[in-house]
């Protein structure tokens, strides 16, 4: 009851710097919305950034690994050729 009587007895301007409190209010809750949805999206494409650089470095990885594998097959091939040819002569 009583905040009735103390809406009822505040003056026009005073009702009205209300209103543009609570508009002020709003807008900053908008801007603060914006700002959020702004994040999540630099969120979201970092992410994605960072999954294709996981990516890459698995197939480095894999590559270094097969070239590995085909350096000692081509090392295992070059000591096996000489035996030969060392036997041979």
């Amino acid at each position: 009851m009583l905040g009735r009587l103390l809406i009822v007895k505040m003056m026009p301007h005073t009702i009205n710097k209300a209103r543009r409190f609570i508009d002020k209010a709003r807008r900053f809750i908008d801007k603060a919305q914006r700002f959020i949805d702004k994040a999540q999206r630099f969120i979201d494409k970092a992410q994605r950034f960072i999954d294709k650089a996981r990516r890459f470095i698995d197939k480095a990885q894999r590559f270094i690994q097969e070239y590995n594998l085909l350096d000692a097959r081509v090392l295992l091939l070059g000591k096996s050729f000489n035996i030969v040819i060392n036997s041979i002569s």
